[in-house]
């Protein structure tokens, strides 16, 4: 099945990449692999792109030291690929060596080092180590609370997956909660068409459906496949993950039987 079985998180707006001048030929070099780096990245080519990322690291290090921002920036891009990986062990690795940088450079209250605080707390979550991830989850949100404001779209992403941790453990009313104070922020800040509010309206949808409400449920996951569809396109593997909630929910209502769930989705879409 294509659904999600745990709640999807939220991401975080990238605050630092390669905030130094331009290096002339290292500069220019480092943009190069990293187009290259990232399209074999969004390919899903990560082996191949893992081998570009140490490339720029390499130029990195050797041309600026390994206790700068860049270096530290470049240690993120490589966990992240592990973490697309799902090798969380030496994801987790790269994140720790990206926060002592970033901890030691920027300081322990720049957003920048919540960003990354946010990385560890979404391994944590993956390993199922919920307690873990909660208390890096609230690290990262004191800092975006102080240092971005309530109303910023990474203090939502953060809200977002707090409630993640709590939905996981089963803690629906708590989960409930923190759900609604993202759906709030991200449709004032980011507007109702965003990913990352079709996000929020399918944690609320799933959500609703553990607990039995399920025309709850399907009005929160319409809301979030029509979202989703627009911004990334019905072929979208997010999409197609939110659709799978949607026909999970429908054929645990009695109107199923009568009903089947590509007619029920074609008139749900219909205009009104």
């Amino acid at each position: 099945s294509a659904c999600f079985k745990k709640p999807m998180i939220c991401s975080s707006v990238n605050l630092l990449f390669f905030i130094s001048a331009p290096r002339s030929w290292a500069d220019s070099i480092i943009r190069w692999y990293f187009r290259w780096g990232a399209g074999h990245t969004s390919q899903g080519n990560y082996p191949e792109a893992l081998t570009w990322y140490r490339r720029i690291l390499a130029i990195i290090e050797r041309t600026l030291g390994k206790e700068h921002p860049d270096t530290a920036e470049s240690y993120h891009s490589i966990g992240r690929i592990y973490n697309a990986q799902g090798n969380y062990v030496e994801a987790l690795e790269w994140y720790q060596k990206t926060l002592a940088i970033r901890e030691k450079i920027l300081s322990k209250e720049h957003p920048s080092t919540a960003q990354c605080y946010t990385d560890i707390a979404g391994i944590y979550n993956k390993q199922g180590n919920y307690a873990e991830a909660l208390a890096w989850y609230r690290r990262a949100l004191a800092i975006f609370e102080k240092m971005l404001g309530k109303e910023h779209p990474n203090t939502a992403a953060c809200y977002n997956n707090i409630a993640g941790i709590y939905d996981s453990q089963g803690n629906y009313p708590e989960a409930l909660v923190w759900y609604r104070k993202a759906l709030t922020i991200v449709e004032k800040m980011l507007g109702k068409d965003h990913p990352n509010t079709a996000v929020c309206y399918n944690n609320m949808g799933t959500l609703y459906q553990r607990q039995g409400h399920y025309d709850k449920a399907l009005t929160e996951l319409l809301k979030a496949y029509k979202t989703i569809s627009r911004a990334l396109g019905e072929t979208h593997p997010t999409t197609q993950a939110v659709k799978g909630n949607m026909k999970e929910t429908w054929e645990k209502m009695e109107a199923s039987k009568q009903k089947p769930f590509a007619r029920w989705l074609e008139e749900a879409l219909q205009p009104s």
